[in-house]
C-alpha cells in the first residue's frame, strides 16, 4: 500500500525583482519577502534587473535602488519596466534622494522610499 505524501507549501503571492548593489540589502529584502510568500529575483545592477524583467513577464513588482555601480540608475529600470508593462508595480529606494529624482519616479508611477526605510511601511504602501 502506498502512502500519499502531502507537502504544505504556500502558493507564491507575487514574483518580485529586487535590484540593489548592496548585497546585505538584497539578503534582508529576500528573506523578508519570501517569508511573506513572495518569490524574489535578485539583481546587483540595473542591467541585470532589466534582463530579469524581460525574462520574467509575470513579475508584479520591481524594487530598485537609485544609484548602482558603474553609474547605473534605478530610473533606467523603472523606465524600461513602464515601457514594457503598464501594470507592474514600481518602487525606487535611495540613500540620497532628491526632489527631482522623486518627481521622475512618481511620473513613472513608482513609490519612493528614502533609505533606511521601514520594511512594514514599504510593504504596506506597496500593498504586498
Amino acid at each position: 500500500m502506498m502512502t500519499e505524501l502531502t507537502i504544505n507549501r504556500k502558493p507564491i503571492i507575487m514574483k518580485i525583482i529586487i535590484a540593489d548593489d548592496e548585497k546585505m540589502i538584497l539578503v534582508v529584502l529576500r528573506r523578508y519577502l519570501t517569508r511573506k510568500g513572495h518569490e524574489t529575483i535578485e539583481a546587483a545592477s540595473a542591467l541585470q534587473a532589466i534582463q530579469a524583467f524581460d525574462a520574467n513577464p509575470e513579475v508584479g513588482l520591481i524594487i530598485t535602488d537609485l544609484a548602482m555601480e558603474a553609474g547605473e540608475s534605478g530610473l533606467e529600470v523603472l523606465r524600461h519596466a513602464r515601457n514594457v508593462s503598464a501594470t507592474v508595480k514600481l518602487c525606487l529606494t535611495s540613500g540620497s534622494l532628491t526632489d527631482e529624482v522623486a518627481r521622475k519616479a512618481n511620473l513613472l508611477g513608482a513609490e519612493v522610499f528614502s533609505k533606511p526605510y521601514d520594511m512594514n511601511e514599504l510593504c504596506s504602501k506597496l500593498g504586498i
